[in-house]
């Protein structure tokens, strides 16, 4: 490791003159040497972008979801790079893709969280996570979009309805308590989930149906 971190001091140093002893080392076999290569090509000055592009276009799963890293680091623009990369196979990718739009304050956020939600396959805890992560401040504005487009009837979709902490969510969850076909030892997950939404009308009455519900 100490080796390798005055390497890579001495030639974030060089610059320029470096570029085309790192570009070689970009077209690497080895995926790390590869992501190593490409890191310091974005340390050069003025060259961020087109290292991103090089990265976001690897055939690693690991070296895309880099890319975004190194737009973050950099203060790129994510969203036209979050709109190549939503459609990724790779989950890892998606999952970056969905911290880099986390307080993003774009028009198009919600539509790119609505397309990555969607992606979610109602098993990666990890998915699901980031998808929870990446609404944070923005739950009501980010859900209402998807809530438009998601089919509610799946594993996934009531995935998402538990880990949203917007308010208006709670209606929601109100509806998958009281549905005859949730199973009993489902409910109390989805009733603990109510004690994450913030105080509101929309949370009160969620309860108010569930008391009423069960009489």
């Amino acid at each position: 490791n100490s080796v390798r971190h005055i390497a890579w001091t001495e030639l974030n140093k060089r610059q320029a003159t470096a570029k085309s002893a790192l570009q070689k080392m970009a077209s690497e076999d080895n995926p790390r040497m590869r992501a190593r290569a490409i890191w310091l090509l974005a340390k050069i000055k003025g060259n961020a972008q087109s290292a991103v592009a090089l990265a976001s276009k690897d055939k690693d799963d690991n070296v895309r979801g880099m890319a975004l890293r190194i737009a973050r680091q950099h203060k790129l623009d994510v969203i036209p790079l979050i709109r190549e990369l939503s459609g990724d196979g790779s989950a890892l990718v998606r999952r970056e893709c969905l911290i880099s739009l986390r307080h993003s304050k774009s028009k198009d956020a919600p539509a790119l969280w609505t397309k990555l939600a969607n992606a979610h396959d109602g098993k990666d805890r990890w998915y699901l996570e980031a998808l929870g992560l990446s609404a944070d401040k923005q739950e009501n504005v980010f859900f209402d979009a998807w809530v438009k487009s998601a089919n509610l009837n799946t594993a996934a979709a009531r995935d998402i309805i538990w880990r949203n902490r917007g308010t208006h969510g709670a209606k929601y969850l109100a509806d998958i308590v009281l549905d005859n076909k949730t199973a009993e030892a489902e409910k109390p997950r989805y009733m603990r989930a109510l004690d994450f939404i913030p105080k509101s009308k929309e949370k009160d009455d969620a309860l108010a149906r569930i008391a009423l519900g069960a009489l």
